[in-house]
């Protein structure tokens, strides 16, 4: 009966190539009776993608910090001296022309003893205190002790001189809060890689 000859063969031949197969790729060839076929198989080669990055984005914010400026403008002076029941009276000028030069370096006022020294600047009102001369020096004036004179002196400043303004550029430091746009770095950035190792079974056909 060759038509089961041809089965045997076919079916023998099948089983030893299915054999084959679990230890590793293998190739063969089956016989279906009287046709032909072929098939392989490969083992799957894992492939490696990389460079995967996962960056976020940068946030600004608001920042509150001191600051500091400096100032520079003319301004018009004037001073009095107050005595002990509140009642104003001429300072001396320890000169006579108005305009201040910058580098002009002592005092400008002075007052009587007993009686403390107050002065206009920039339409603002400064008190010293008793026995004080207002004193100029780089372009800033400020309160400070007298400097040793003889007997009556401000009452002989004040017949040469008379009461009068004077007129002077100041520079003064005026100190803030500002505020500023800085970057919040908050976000993070990665990078990775995946393997792909040709599916379920490792098979291509």
């Amino acid at each position: 009966m060759p038509h089961v000859s041809a089965h045997a063969s076919a079916y023998a031949s099948a089983h030893a190539s299915a054999s084959a197969s679990a230890s590793g790729g293998a190739t063969g060839s089956v016989y279906y009776g009287g046709g032909y076929g072929n098939w392989s198989q490969a083992q799957g080669i894992p492939a490696i993608t990389g460079g995967l990055n996962v960056e976020t984005g940068h946030e600004m914010a608001a920042e509150a910090y001191q600051a500091s400026r400096t100032l520079t403008k003319t301004v018009t002076l004037q001073a009095s001296c107050i005595d002990d029941k509140g009642v104003p009276h001429p300072a001396s000028q320890v000169f006579g022309y108005k305009d201040v030069k910058g580098d002009y370096r002592g005092e400008l006022y002075r007052c009587i003893a007993g009686t403390r020294l107050q002065y206009i600047a920039d339409g603002k009102s400064y008190d010293c205190g008793k026995n004080d001369a207002l004193w100029h020096e780089g372009g800033k004036i400020e309160c400070r002790r007298q400097l040793a004179a003889r007997a009556c002196n401000e009452r002989s400043l004040l017949r040469r001189f008379g009461a009068g303004v004077k007129i002077l550029t100041i520079t003064t430091t005026e100190t803030y809060m500002a505020s500023r746009q800085v970057e919040k770095k908050s976000a993070y950035s990665s990078s990775s890689s995946m393997v792909f190792d040709g599916g379920v079974g490792g098979f291509v056909q």
